[in-house]
């Protein structure tokens, strides 16, 4: 099940990640007087251009992750940044694209007002189509005792390592529930086999 998460260490993550970046952005333009090649000094001015878009990036994407992780009502508001965000993602594929277009004059005309739009709505009727189908979810699972079902869980694991004669199973790759089965399975098969040794034992005494 999915749980709340606390607005604090997002904002903290996303401010450390743009901090990190307006450090190597600002490294960047130390080395743009160290280096003499035009393309470099280019890359760098568009960036030095774009910061404010990137601060809408950084905001509306923490905004988006915040809200997403938040319960009702305030998660209904997670579409809507989720759309804007898409915006500003858009808006920055299209600026890149402007820029090197200054470089190779392609002469391609994109309809990028169509573009938001269209990605404005799709992005904001999935965001809610998500939010019905995670709706539905917990209504259906509202009820189920996740706590039972680990001690059960725990119990089982437990047992497995207390019963007697038990052979280890050190499998990483299959699930305590399947390597229940194949240990029960392989105990069936170990009582069967020691019931038919004692059942020929029995018959050699006898006959002797």
């Amino acid at each position: 099940m999915r749980h709340e998460e606390s607005p604090l260490p997002i904002i903290i993550r996303r401010t450390i990640g743009f901090v990190i970046f307006i450090i190597v952005l600002m490294l960047a333009n130390l080395l743009v007087a160290g280096i003499s090649n035009a393309v470099y000094a280019s890359v760098v001015g568009f960036f030095n251009a774009n910061v404010s878009l990137f601060f809408s990036l950084f905001f509306w994407g923490t905004a988006r992750e915040i809200l997403w992780s938040l319960y009702f009502p305030w998660n209904l508001f997670g579409p809507v940044t989720s759309a804007i965000l898409s915006v500003s993602v858009v808006t920055f594929f299209y600026r890149i694209w402007i820029f090197i277009e200054g470089y190779i004059n392609t002469n391609i005309t994109i309809p990028v007002g169509l573009i938001y739009v269209l990605i404005f709505i799709i992005v904001l009727l999935s965001g809610y189509a998500r939010l019905a189908v995670r709706g539905m979810i917990s209504e259906k699972y509202k009820d189920y005792k996740w706590e039972e079902w680990r001690k059960d869980r725990i119990e089982i694991h437990r047992k497995l390592k207390t019963r007697k004669n038990k052979k280890k199973v050190e499998w990483d790759d299959v699930g305590e529930e399947f390597k229940y089965v194949l240990y029960n399975l392989g105990d069936t098969i170990n009582r069967a086999l020691e019931r038919h040794k004692k059942e020929e034992k029995g018959k050699r005494r006898k006959r002797g």
